[in-house]
């Protein structure tokens, strides 16, 4: 787990630099530069349905590159051959999704545009963004594989979310106009496919050569097999974590959609260090279950639950806690006020994805993944039933159940799987201590005077529950890793004095 902690803590602590720039962004500089609320629904409903499209553009590329990384990673010259095989099939992938998008794109203008017209001009701004993102995503998963993950989160992170923010601020000076504010956009993340392109080679990863020999017929095989299979497990996982903002923007219009996706965006905040986690740890499942080491993957299981657990109630009692706070510093808070409850349906939602742990990588990265292909084209038919019938009973809350239910009923079938086809599941009595923990120090803080300034209350709210919640978990020693770091930095300080 060192490698783990290391290249996690690091790359978790830029995903939080991220997490203020977004912050930033997305609760301040939005609200006050852009025109209104359908200009910022316009902004992130392209944004969006790029990265919903991208999976099926990409064809599952990335998740199968990580997943036979470590067939080629004893020989540094086949894998450098293997990304630039990886990158001409992203290019002709992408190519098959142009042209099939064009069978589709009358029927989708429709739909879109139905209550959102506005989107329908721009589409090609939004298969710019697609060919940027399926190359960008092939480096990212060649990153991941050499365990290289925090420059490409610096990149994904900070950079992309400091550079958006630019180009707004820009529009707001009336140096771009709209149009040129979103063609801008491209350009912001195809700045950041260059700068990883930059990375690359500054670990002379790259080259131009091209080998088809080191791939043997068996393998690719496997690798065409295990590509259609990730093509619908990756398209199906976006299709739950973007199809509702596409499907409020379309049902609901360009008002509500940012509405949404600003409260959205609040409480994926608490899901971040699983980000990171994922990143590092896809390729040691990976290398653990191609050497036979599944006790090795068991105990990264229970490690990823607990920990996950911890950060995950952490923040969102931050959250909740002081939410009526963060919305007041929202400009024209009362517009996003309707947002409150989909910050907190979502924000549990997140807590049962941090809970479950790894289970996703361990399916993905087995060869049993066929079933979370299953598991996934199923709870994506599910969500949009879901937001189909929910959305126009409950508008933007109806969005967030539907993500909700849909959520825990695919944790809860691959939590079913793994336990039968590996006899592992991630829980232990720390689990229960961490929930019971969260309630009762959410009580606490319920409890404190609300102050008249909500930078100061959300201040006073914060420091209570991080101080009271993190003594209590190194107290009742719920996690080894805690611990361990807490006596390090205890170490370390002391040296220092």
């Amino acid at each position: 787990m060192g490698v783990v902690i290391r290249q996690s803590f690091i790359s978790s602590a830029l995903t939080y630099v991220g997490a203020v720039v977004g912050f930033f962004n997305v609760l301040w500089l939005y609200p006050k530069f852009f025109g209104g609320l359908d200009e910022i629904g316009l902004f992130r409903v392209i944004t969006d349905t790029a990265i919903l499209l991208v999976p099926f553009a990409q064809m599952g590329l990335s998740t199968t590159l990580v997943r036979f990384f470590p067939y080629f990673k004893n020989k540094p010259e086949h894998t450098k051959v293997l990304l630039n095989t990886f990158l001409i099939c992203g290019v002709v992938s992408f190519l098959l999704f142009y042209v099939i998008f064009h069978w589709f794109e009358k029927p989708f203008q429709e739909y879109i545009g139905h209550n959102s017209p506005e989107v329908v001009p721009y589409l090609r701004i939004v298969l710019a963004l697609i060919f940027i993102l399926v190359i960008t995503g092939i480096l990212e998963a060649y990153s991941r594989s050499l365990l290289k993950i925090i420059v490409p989160n610096f990149i994904k992170e900070v950079l992309i979310r400091v550079l958006s923010g630019v180009i707004v601020s820009l529009y707001f000076l009336k140096i771009l106009d709209l149009h040129e504010l979103l063609v801008s956009l491209v350009l912001v993340y195809a700045t950041a496919m260059v700068i990883l392109i930059v990375y690359l080679g500054y670990l002379r990863q790259l080259s131009l050569k091209l080998d088809f020999s080191i791939f043997d017929k068996a393998l690719v095989k496997s690798i065409l097999q295990f590509s259609l299979f990730a093509i619908l497990s990756s398209g199906s996982g976006l299709i739950v974590m973007k199809i509702d903002s596409i499907m409020v923007a379309a049902m609901l219009g360009l008002n509500e959609n940012a509405i949404y996706t600003t409260a959205f965006y609040i409480a994926t905040v608490i899901e971040m260090p699983r980000r990171s986690i994922s990143q590092i740890m896809s390729p040691l499942v990976s290398s653990n279950f191609k050497q036979g080491k599944n006790p090795e993957v068991k105990s990264l299981y229970r490690k990823s639950s607990i920990n996950l657990l911890i950060i995950g109630v952490l923040l969102f009692l931050g959250i909740v806690s002081n939410l009526d706070s963060l919305y007041f510093l929202i400009p024209k808070w009362q517009e996003f006020a309707p947002g409150k409850v989909v910050v907190i349906l979502i924000g549990a939602a997140k807590i049962i994805d941090m809970v479950t742990g790894i289970n996703s990588e361990i399916i993905v990265m087995s060869k049993y993944y066929k079933f979370n292909i299953l598991a996934i084209s199923l709870l994506a038919v599910f969500i949009i039933t879901g937001n189909y019938y929910l959305i126009p009973a409950y508008g933007l809350a109806g969005a967030a159940m539907a993500s909700l239910l849909s959520v825990f009923i695919f944790n809860l079938s691959k939590l079913i799987f793994i336990k039968v086809k590996f006899d592992m599941q991630p829980f232990s009595i720390n689990t229960l201590k961490v929930f019971f923990l969260g309630a009762v120090v959410f009580l606490v803080v319920y409890a404190i005077p609300r102050n008249a300034n909500p930078i100061v209350d959300i201040l006073v709210r914060s420091s209570v529950i991080t101080l009271i919640y993190s003594l209590a978990v190194i107290r009742l020693k719920i996690s080894e890793e805690v611990n361990r770091l807490y006596d390090q930095i205890l170490v370390r300080v002391k040296i220092r004095n």
